[in-house]
């Protein structure tokens, strides 16, 4: 599980970075609403609409690169990591916190922080191996 969280970091977090310096206007709204139901499934303890449509924010985010391969090897990745933990999440403020980051993601990308936008990424994606799996968050 920590391997697969590693090669998402590597793969996901520069692609963050590079978007934030110029984030197309073009796909906001429809990353806004995403980011809106993946909240609401999460209040809702829907988990089945919240792992669809995080997937779904996730592949979207990722193929404003262009590169459909990375989109393909990062969805398969995330499916993997989608196997531990989740049950116990639903209800928590894990569970609500990590739901909001994609508000917040879109908030750094639209103001071109790129720094920031890939930090928060990377202690996204590091959930998996702390909050999904049950531990404390790693500093």
């Amino acid at each position: 599980l920590r391997q697969i969280v590693e090669v998402r970091q590597m793969l996901e977090v520069p692609i963050v970075r590079e978007l934030a310096v110029e984030f197309p206007e073009a796909p906001r709204a429809e990353l806004r609403e995403l980011a809106t139901q993946i909240d609401a499934a999460s209040a809702a303890g829907d988990l089945p609409l919240y792992l669809a449509v995080d997937i779904e924010f996730h592949a979207k985010l990722l193929g404003l690169s262009g590169n459909e391969r990375l989109v393909s090897i990062v969805t398969a990745l995330r499916r993997q990591t989608r196997l531990t933990g989740l049950t116990e999440m639903l209800g928590s403020e894990e569970l609500t916190a990590s739901s909001r980051e994609h508000a917040d993601l879109l908030v750094l990308l639209e103001a071109g922080k790129a720094d920031e936008a890939a930090e928060l990424m990377h202690r996204h994606i590091g959930h998996v191996v702390g909050w999904w799996a049950g531990l404390p968050e790693e500093a």
